[in-house]
């Protein structure tokens, strides 16, 4: 089960570790899991240290399944609205693809800048989706052109009197899509500068996690 979750999802626990490396000793365990971290192969997950007490620890170059990037996103009531053209980063040297393993080490990075808050990172072997207070970060890395595309949506979250209902049905997200601009219209004019400095943060961070 915890074999399947870490091929799958990229979540390593602390029992799998345990188990697979039961022969060694626990200081070595501890130790070995430190160079990972070292060389950026995994990010540990304080939220559920937090919550719980359970060490969790996100490894990408293990995940096997792959996504398409806009299947990352659970809509629900949220009001998604793209922030501008997507960024696509690409190596310095002209017709140099970036190597899948750089892009893993890229997650593992920003994992450890962002905000993720209550929402976990959503990780594929060829996208991810992370998040930063009200923003998500969609990466996905383009094997054909060899460049990392990375789109920012804003995340405003639509309050609605039916919670009982299916949020994804016809009819409600008719409701929500009507009440779109009016969402946007109010998010912005209470945070004027909210979205333009947060998509500048995380233009920064991806930059300095390139460096």
């Amino acid at each position: 089960e915890h074999w399947k979750e870490l091929e799958e999802t990229g979540r390593l626990s602390s029992k799998l570790i345990s188990r697979v490396w039961r022969d060694i000793d626990k200081e070595v365990q501890d130790q070995l899991v430190d160079i990972m971290k070292k060389f950026d192969l995994l990010h540990q997950d304080q939220r559920t240290m937090a919550m719980n007490g359970e060490c969790i620890y996100f490894v990408p170059l293990v995940i096997r399944g792959e996504s398409n990037p806009e299947d990352l996103v659970k809509r629900g009531r949220d009001i998604l609205v793209d922030f501008g053209v997507p960024l696509f980063v690409s190596a310095a040297t002209p017709g140099m693809p970036i190597p899948h393993g750089i892009y893993f080490r890229l997650i593992v990075n920003l994992l450890a800048v962002e905000e993720l808050g209550e929402q976990p990172p959503v990780l594929r072997y060829n996208c991810a989706l992370l998040h930063d207070g009200p923003f998500n970060i969609i990466l996905s890395h383009i094997p054909l052109s060899g460049t990392i595309k990375v789109q920012v949506q804003l995340r405003i979250i639509s309050s609605s009197n039916s919670k009982d209902k299916d949020p994804n049905s016809e009819k409600e997200r008719e409701k929500i899509a009507e009440r779109k601009d009016n969402l946007i219209l109010a998010f912005l004019k209470d945070n004027p500068t909210r979205m333009a400095e947060g998509c500048t943060k995380i233009r920064r961070d991806l930059l300095d996690t390139l460096d």
